[in-house]
């Protein structure tokens, strides 16, 4: 696996654990979440775990519904440097 592979992992794992500990502090089960952003209980739990990447779209329903900034689930991130894009195909 890529250095680059290996940070998504990681920011896949910080990004879940943010989603766990905001539904925690809200006092939110698993199961009240899932249904509150129309996704099933497992993908909630994938992605808390960090198992599965999570879209924008389905994240900042999340945290619509836990009534926190969207940017709260990235502060401290780690900086990545990004190809730039050539804009040709």
């Amino acid at each position: 696996m890529t250095d680059g592979g290996r940070q998504v992992m990681a920011e896949t794992a910080l990004l879940g654990g943010r989603i766990r500990l905001y539904r925690q502090m809200r006092g939110c089960s698993q199961i009240e979440l899932a249904s509150a952003v129309s996704i099933r209980f497992a993908e909630l739990t994938a992605f808390e775990r960090g198992r599965a990447r999570i879209c924008a779209a389905l994240l900042n329903r999340i945290a619509l519904f836990l009534e926190v900034p969207i940017q709260s689930f990235y502060a401290d991130l780690p900086d990545q440097q990004l190809p730039i894009c050539s804009g040709r195909r």
